[in-house]
């Protein structure tokens, strides 16, 4: 969340884009179909004003977002899906500084 903008996931696929500055807080942008089997977590980047948000999805993928432009970034695709083990993945601006969040990846 930012001063002007919220992204929210639900465990659907979509992510949804508030504005924060009307006292409505009306949708502004949908990114349709951004995780097939769903989203579990968002996180903004406040470090780059808020510009860029990250969500991971149940497919165990990665995706950044551009909140300026209202498109994807990049996405990162899980090397295999294997529930024996688990592993830590940060998310991490461009500058090196640690994003609003980590979340848990399992991996094989």
């Amino acid at each position: 969340m930012t001063s002007t903008r919220a992204i929210t996931a639900s465990g659907e696929s979509s992510l949804k884009v508030w504005d924060t500055k009307s006292q409505e807080h009306p949708l502004v942008h949908t990114f349709t179909n951004a995780h097939p089997l769903g989203a579990h977590h968002v996180v903004v980047d406040v470090d780059s004003g808020g510009s860029t948000a990250a969500s991971s999805g149940f497919g165990q993928e990665l995706v950044t977002w551009d909140l300026l432009e209202g498109k994807q970034k990049a996405k990162l695709e899980p090397i295999c899906t294997s529930f024996l083990s688990a592993r830590r993945l940060t998310l991490v601006s461009n500058d090196g500084s640690t994003v609003d969040g980590s979340e848990f990846l399992l991996s094989y």
